[in-house]
């Protein structure tokens, strides 16, 4: 039997790639370094624009991210997330969907004040027959609660692109540095559902990884929806 080589990627795409799981990853962003207490769920929706600094006449990458998140157990939450693509051009073509853990490993109680740290795992994965490509992603936030409503976040995250599930290098990764801030719309204490606004404003290093490649700034602004603690 006859089989056709796989035949590499070519530089565009590997690019286009690039540009789907950065931007994919972080749309989720304006999330808090807080975990979801056991049981406890929410809902977000967000909308990202990331602009080339290095190209400020280029089209920018726009994103809209669906998630989904429940508490597991105390300081630790997992959640599932799709990534609508909305870029002019791309046909959807890198819908990707995603799944993530967090464990929150200081300040549990979440007392005013006192940091938040926070180290999460995220897996993605762009389903398009010509792509299949996974990313796998290593974010650690610190937030602090600044009143009961208020909380600020910087972030950091590390991202590798491979062929398979689990990447074969972790050289030249590409970074994303951040700060956010996230306000909660009703009472914690209520009973009720809790909405929360979000704001994330950060900047990366290259789409592709390394010390080389194009600067970036990146917004993502989000809602989200938790239910009753």
């Amino acid at each position: 039997m006859n089989t056709v080589p796989k035949q590499p990627f070519h530089p565009l795409i590997v690019c286009a790639i690039a540009v789907a799981f950065f931007f994919g990853c972080i749309a989720s962003s304006h999330r808090t370094a807080r975990t979801l207490e056991s049981g406890q769920g929410s809902f977000g929706l967000s909308y990202l624009q990331a602009n080339n600094l290095d190209q400020p006449d280029a089209e920018p990458v726009k994103l809209m991210g669906f998630d989904a998140r429940v508490g597991l157990s105390r300081g630790f939450d997992g959640g599932l997330a799709y990534t609508l693509d909305l870029s002019n051009g791309n046909d959807n073509a890198f819908a990707t969907v995603w799944g993530d853990f967090k464990v929150q490993l200081t300040n549990r109680d979440n007392a005013v004040g006192l940091p938040i740290l926070s180290l999460g795992l995220m897996k993605g994965y762009v389903y398009d027959p010509a792509i299949q490509t996974h990313i796998t992603s290593f974010p650690a936030l610190l937030s602090f609660r600044i009143n009961n409503s208020m909380t600020a976040t910087a972030q950091y995250r590390y991202e590798v692109l491979s062929e398979g599930f689990i990447p074969v290098s972790f050289e030249d990764p590409r970074s994303v540095y951040g700060l956010g801030f996230s306000v909660a719309l009703a009472d914690e204490t209520s009973g009720n559902w809790i909405p929360r606004v979000g704001l994330f404003i950060g900047s990366f290093n290259s789409l592709t990884g390394g010390s080389d490649g194009d600067q970036g700034l990146v917004l993502n602004l989000g809602l989200t929806l938790d239910s009753p603690l």
